[in-house]
């Protein structure tokens, strides 16, 4: 369906949703709005869950703004004006 990546929808603070698929290495872009923004993974069927690490990279000191394991694929990061945000998203497989 991806190619091989997956497809995230993001969502502003204003409620609009867009969904984006990762490139050929994995990587999304997106430029959230400073507030609460809303993401989720399209399609989790094939997996158990998702783990998440967000954090600021232009602030002296970095903050993290979420860092856990989720089992439907939606998180939210609270963001402030002028943030750089680096997200690692991975889809969690069962153990066989």
């Amino acid at each position: 369906m991806w190619g091989g990546g997956f497809g995230i929808w993001g969502c502003s603070p204003t409620g609009f949703c867009k969904l984006k698929a990762t490139n050929g290495s994995g990587e999304l872009f997106f430029g959230p709005r400073a507030g609460y923004n809303r993401f989720f993974v399209d399609d989790l069927s094939d997996y158990v869950g998702t783990r998440v690490y967000c954090s600021t990279q232009n602030r002296s000191k970095n903050v993290v703004l979420i860092d856990r394991r989720d089992n439907d694929g939606d998180f939210a990061i609270n963001t402030s004006p002028g943030d750089v945000i680096v997200c690692d998203l991975y889809l969690l497989t069962k153990v066989k």
